[in-house]
Formats: structure tokens, sequence, C-alpha cells
């Protein structure tokens, strides 16, 4: 975890550097709005414009809580994770369609959602890709859309209920999966 956060941050400053002028339209904050609506997860996102059509962008996604703790009707959708992103905008950066690569690491627990009597946590790391629509209106503020999948590896252990511990089974395998749907609110500078 600690090389990829170094990785991680050496790809923005790199791309800052490789910025040719850091005046406006060149960074890039937002919030998905999604994320927010599911179970409250905490999230943030900051993009580096690399040139008129590429920025590099890191994000993360944080969720502690757990509701109805220590009973059977506990719901717990926990999630750390950290991602890197490259998008490539086919106008120009911050405005209308793009197309994305990114990596991520993450740690989730999750348990009695949407009907499962179990729970499952374990740790994820792999790569995504997306694409999205960049609307702006106004001048610093866009409306991003987006979906996003990503595969890797992910290693996990099931508990046979939502608080009590019990491990039932665990692995280790390959997954393809969605990842993110974005309405994200983005303040461009």
């Amino acid at each position: 975890m600690k090389r990829f956060l170094i990785l991680l941050m050496a790809a923005v400053l790199a791309a800052m550097h490789a910025a040719p002028d850091c005046s406006a339209q060149k960074i890039g904050v937002s919030t998905n709005i999604i994320d927010w609506c599911n179970y409250g997860t905490l999230n943030a996102g900051v993009s580096v414009s690399a040139g008129q059509h590429l920025t590099a962008g890191v994000s993360a996604r944080y969720n502690p809580w757990f509701f109805a703790g220590g009973t059977e009707r506990q719901v717990n959708h926990a999630v750390r994770s950290v991602s890197l992103d490259l998008r490539y905008w086919t106008w120009h950066v911050y405005s209308g369609w793009w197309f994305m690569l990114k990596g991520q690491l993450q740690e989730f627990n999750y348990g009695n959602i949407h009907g499962m009597k179990f729970s499952e946590q374990g740790r994820a790391r792999g790569a995504g890709i997306g694409a999205g629509y960049a609307l702006m209106t106004g001048t610093h503020w866009n409306l991003d859309f987006g979906l996003s999948f990503w595969g890797g590896v992910r290693e996990w252990r099931r508990y046979d209920c939502s608080y009590c511990g019990s491990p039932v089974k665990s692995g280790k395998g390959f997954f393809i999966l969605p990842d993110n749907v974005f309405v994200s609110l983005c303040y461009i500078f």
C-alpha cells in the first residue's frame, strides 16, 4: 500500500510538472454524489492537466459506518480505496467526453446488504477502465457523468453472519466488477 501511494504521488507531481502552464483550468477537485448516497461514503478526487487532452488524478473513498451494530440487523458497507487514473479528453481537459484508465487498491467489509445473510471482508487490487462526459455548468463548475469497471485479484474471508465473526471460508481469486457510477460535482481552478 505504501509503495502504491508513493507511486501515486510521483505520478501526480510528474503530471503537474509536465503541464506547460499551471494557470486557469489546470487543476480540478471533485466529489461523487452517488458515493455519498451509498451509505454515506466519503470521497474526493484531485486531478491535474498534463496537456490539452490528458489529466492525471488521484481519488479516495472511505466508509467506516456500521448500522445497527452488534445485532442481527447489522448492515456494514465499509470501504477504503485509493486510485490513480489517467483520463483522455476528446475535446479539451475538463470538458466533453473522456476515457479513463486506472489502478486501484481497496479494502472492504460488506455484510447484510441487499438480503446477504453473511459478511465478507478483504483486499483487492487491480486496474480499470471508464468513460463519461463532463458538462460545464459555469466558469469553474462541472457536472461529471460516467461509469467504470475494474478487475484484478482479491483476497477475502466470509463470515456466517454480519456481526458474529465466525469465519466460514476464505479465498483468493480474479474478479471483474462494475466499480463506480459517477455523478460528480467538480471545481476547476
